[in-house]
């Protein structure tokens, strides 16, 4: 099997070309909001590609960037031009208890298929029922099994622990509200005896209709303490059975291996594959499981976020159709997920606002691309947001001296402003099989997307006489690669594929 990295190092620059790249002169001039961004990464990144910051919170942005939620008032106010990181209703997936609300429902109609998340519950909603639980499993005269205890809305590690017994639980702390619980994967997948976990970055372009791509990079973040099976002695090991880079690195043992890609207790996750397929694992069945993990979930709350961003965004059926495709929000998650000693991916958790501290190189590189990779997504330009000003001038001209030609609306035009960098050509098949996983035929897998070959999506032609005059083109051409990233929603063949889930969430949504 061939090497991992063969398959994406050439769709991207690396850090250092992204560091030498000449700046373009459109958009030069562009500003970034970062008052509530506490990350130097991503000044400077922004900085790489012609952005300046603001001097004030209240002056004029092309690009917020925050480490916030965001709240729908704030995206209403936003010019179309405008970009800001995070959708309104994005924390369905982003809080544990809302997560695993969102994903039991789903597995209530479609077991099988979300049946990647461990046994959860919600504490102390759900206290009884996970005691009924821990004796069932009492009464089946097996081993004690072993739960992990997490904040609902905590980060870093911080006070998560295990347990085996009811009694051991110990909610009492004012630090956090809520609770969750769940079934702790005691045969986790293991590198020279270590457990560990991966960090997964997806970047959401567009709610609706649904975009979502995922990075070729990432991290593989790693205990320093050898694993054991727990046990009530060994229990109290967090350097042992949890993974987060918080909680390991003050270790004696945490090992910084920057110059060596296959040792150290955090590596980039694509010489952790390499290493794997070099052992005859099969990594690209293995990042299929973990892409449909990652769009099973993103669509379990398609329809409230779909519904959310219209809701703070619209203000007439004109937005509305000027707003479709063309997003004022991204999103950049970081999905944490658990391989199991069959290699089967478990959702463990979802970040809204993955950190971006770089205490090692290795962070450095990654991060650097994945911010890159980002920001450069979204086509931002000076060009796009005069050509917005003016035009509001104009309409503001017109307004104030009662011009008597028609007015042209200002959302019938938000399409000239909006600097999507979605229009690029479609690809041919061979070039998708040299850099999509999906677009490979393979006895392993699944065909995915079930038509052969892949192609973007491209919009109808203004001569189709189906076309009402009511209906907008539809969406640009979608590019199957945005830098590092790849398109794992929507792909040919993945409406059919993935209807009755989204049918499901939609009729569980308005219940």
């Amino acid at each position: 099997m061939g090497h991992w990295q063969d398959n994406v190092s050439r769709s991207r620059p690396t850090s250092r070309e992204v560091k030498t790249k000449r700046p373009q002169s459109s958009t030069r001039g562009l500003r970034v909001n970062l008052f509530n961004c506490k990350y130097e990464i991503v000044q400077s990144v922004a900085a790489r590609l012609n952005f300046k910051p603001a001097e004030g919170e209240e002056d004029m942005w092309d690009l917020y960037w925050t480490d916030l939620s965001v709240a729908g008032e704030r995206v209403a106010k936003m010019s179309a031009y405008q970009r800001i990181n995070h959708f309104p209703g994005m924390m369905e997936i982003c809080r544990k208890a809302s997560l695993i609300r969102n994903l039991k429902r789903m597995a209530a109609q479609f077991p099988e298929e979300y049946s990647f998340f461990p046994q959860s519950f919600a504490l102390p909603q759900e206290m009884e029922d996970w005691k009924s639980y821990v004796r069932r499993g009492a009464q089946s005269g097996g081993k004690p099994e072993t739960f992990i205890i997490k904040p609902d809305a905590g980060a870093m590690g911080r006070g998560i622990y295990l347990v085996q017994k009811v009694e051991d639980l110990d909610l009492n702390t004012s630090e956090f509200n809520g609770w969750v619980c769940q079934t702790y994967v005691e045969r986790p997948f293991l590198v020279d005896g270590f457990k560990f976990d991966l960090r997964i970055y997806v970047l959401v372009t567009s709610v609706d209709p649904l975009r979502i791509y995922i990075h070729d990079e990432g991290l593989a973040r790693f205990a320093t303490v050898k694993y054991q099976q727990p046990s009530e002695e060994n229990i109290p090991t967090r350097n042992m059975h949890l993974t987060n880079y918080a909680v390991n690195k003050l270790s004696k043992d945490f090992v910084t291996a920057d110059g060596d890609a296959h040792q150290g207790s955090k590596r980039k996750l694509t010489a952790l594959l390499n290493s794997l397929a070099a052992q005859g694992y099969d990594t690209k069945a293995l990042w299929y499981r973990v892409s449909s993990l990652i769009v099973k979930t993103l669509l379990s709350i398609s329809p409230q976020l779909e519904h959310t961003y219209h809701t703070t965004c619209t203000k007439s059926k004109s937005d509305r159709s000027s707003l479709r495709h063309k997003s004022r929000c991204f999103e950049l998650l970081g999905f944490d997920v658990l391989l199991d000693d069959d290699l089967k991916p478990w959702l463990m958790e979802v970040n809204h606002s993955p950190s971006f501290n770089t205490d090692t190189a290795l962070d450095t590189e990654v991060k650097n691309a994945v911010l890159h990779d980002t920001i450069h997504s979204l086509g931002l330009s000076v060009a796009a947001r005069t050509k917005y000003l003016n035009h509001q001038r104009k309409e503001q001209q017109e307004r104030l001296y009662g011009a008597t030609r028609r007015k042209v609306s200002l959302a019938d035009h938000r399409e000239d402003y909006d600097g999507s960098p979605l229009r690029s050509p479609p690809l041919r098949s061979s070039i998708l099989a040299r850099t999509n996983p999906f677009a490979r035929d393979s006895r392993d897998l699944p065909r995915w997307p079930t038509a052969p070959g892949l192609k973007p999506r491209t919009p109808k032609s203004k001569d189709d006489s189906s076309d009402s005059s009511d209906e907008d083109e539809g969406p640009p051409a979608i590019p199957l690669r945005l830098g590092g990233f790849t398109c794992i929603y929507p792909l040919q063949g993945a409406r059919e594929q993935w209807q009755h889930i989204l049918d499901k969430s939609e009729m569980l949504w308005h219940v």
